[in-house]
C-alpha cells in the first residue's frame, strides 16, 4: 500500500459578537506597544473560539486550535444534495469558483487525492461542498455548536454574512454522541430534524498544509463563520480539554505570556483577523474575500542557531544573515 502523505481536513474560525469589553486576562509582562497596529488597544467587538487539545493528543498536544477535523466519506455522500437543495437549488455551483481564481490544493487535485483520505469523484459531492460539511460536523462534535438552519421554503440565502446555530440542548446532547461515533449520522440528524448544515455561512479564509517535518500531516481548509451572539460551548472531553473565547489581543496576550500555545497557522490567522476591529466589517470583508479564492500554504521550516523559521510563500531568505544548521 502506498504511504499516506496527508489527510484532508477542515476547521471553523467561529466568531461571535463580544458581550463584554473587559479582557479575560491582563498581561503586564511585556510592552503591548510592540504589537502590530490595532492589537495594542483591544477595541474588538468580537471574540473567536479556541479549543485546547488534550495533553495526550497524538498531534500537537496541549495546543489551542480552532475546532475541526478530518474529512469523512460521509461528507462526500450525494445524499446531501436532497437536503441542501431544500434551501438552495443552486448550491452545487455557488461555491465552485472559476478556474482563474486561486484554489486550495485539495480542490485542484481532488481527483488524485492522497491515499488515506476520501476521494472526490464524479459520483460524489464536490469537494468544495464536502469540506464545508466536514467543518460543520467536526465543530459540532468537538464544541457542541451546531451551525445549521431550520429548513424554510423560499428563504433567500444568496448573500448570508451571519450564521445560525441550533440551540436545542436535548438534540445536541443526544445527536452529538451519535455523530462522533459515526459521521453518517450527521446526515441522518439533518433528515430527521429537518435542518440543513449552514454551508452558506462559511467563508474560505485560508488553506494550510502541515510542514514535511511532521509525521502526521493535514491539508486543512480554514473557514470563518459569524454569529450575532456567543453560543454555549460544551467540549467533548476526549480530543479537547478546555474552551475559551478570545479577542485577537487577548489571544496574543495569552500567547506571549505563555498561557497558551498557538500553532503557526492559528497564530498567523489571528493576526490577520486583528486587522479589523468591527465584526460587521470583518464579516463583509470575509464574505467578499472568499470569492477571490485561497491558495494552499506549506510553511518551509529552517532551524537556526537560536530558533526556528517558518517561511511562507513569497518570503525571500538571505541565508547569510542566519546560522543555518544542517
Amino acid at each position: 500500500m502506498a504511504k499516506r502523505i496527508w489527510r484532508n481536513s477542515a476547521c471553523t474560525i467561529l466568531i461571535a459578537k463580544r458581550e463584554s469589553t473587559s479582557s479575560v486576562l491582563t498581561i503586564p509582562s511585556y510592552d503591548r506597544s510592540k504589537l502590530p497596529g490595532k492589537l495594542r488597544n483591544d477595541q474588538y467587538d468580537y471574540r473567536f473560539l479556541l479549543l485546547k487539545r488534550g495533553k495526550e493528543s497524538p498531534f500537537m498536544p496541549s495546543t489551542h486550535v480552532f475546532p475541526g477535523g478530518v474529512l469523512d466519506n460521509a461528507d462526500l455522500s450525494t445524499k446531501w444534495v436532497s437536503i441542501l437543495s431544500k434551501l438552495d437549488d443552486k448550491f452545487l455551483s455557488r461555491f465552485i469558483l472559476p478556474d482563474d481564481k486561486p484554489r486550495p490544493f485539495k480542490f485542484a487535485s481532488a481527483a488524485v487525492n492522497q491515499v488515506g483520505s476520501p476521494q472526490a469523484t464524479e459520483s460524489t459531492l464536490p469537494i468544495e461542498i464536502a469540506t464545508r460539511i466536514c467543518a460543520i460536523r467536526e465543530t459540532f462534535e468537538e464544541s457542541g455548536v451546531l451551525m445549521a438552519r431550520k429548513i424554510v421554503p423560499k428563504m433567500d440565502i444568496s448573500n448570508i454574512e451571519f450564521g445560525e446555530v441550533i440551540l436545542d440542548e436535548n438534540l445536541i446532547s443526544v445527536w452529538r454522541k451519535r455523530v462522533a461515533a459515526n459521521a453518517k449520522d450527521f446526515l441522518v440528524l439533518c433528515e430527521e430534524k429537518d435542518i440543513c448544515p449552514d454551508i452558506w455561512g462559511l467563508n474560505e479564509w485560508s488553506n494550510w498544509l502541515t510542514p514535511t517535518v511532521f509525521t502526521r500531516r493535514f491539508n486543512t481548509l480554514f473557514y470563518t463563520y459569524f454569529l450575532n451572539s456567543t453560543p454555549e460551548v460544551a467540549i467533548d472531553n476526549q480530543e479537547m480539554s478546555h474552551s475559551q473565547w478570545f479577542s485577537p489581543t487577548e489571544a496574543i496576550d495569552h500567547f506571549y505570556a505563555h498561557k497558551l500555545i498557538l500553532p503557526p497557522p492559528q497564530n498567523y490567522d489571528i493576526l490577520r483577523l486583528g486587522q479589523i476591529e468591527s465584526i460587521e466589517k470583518l464579516a463583509k470583508f470575509s464574505k467578499n474575500r472568499s470569492r477571490e479564492g485561497v491558495q494552499c500554504w506549506l510553511p518551509v521550516i529552517h532551524t537556526t542557531a537560536d530558533g526556528m523559521l517558518h517561511l511562507l510563500p513569497g518570503r525571500q531568505l538571505d541565508y547569510s544573515k542566519y546560522f543555518i544548521k544542517d
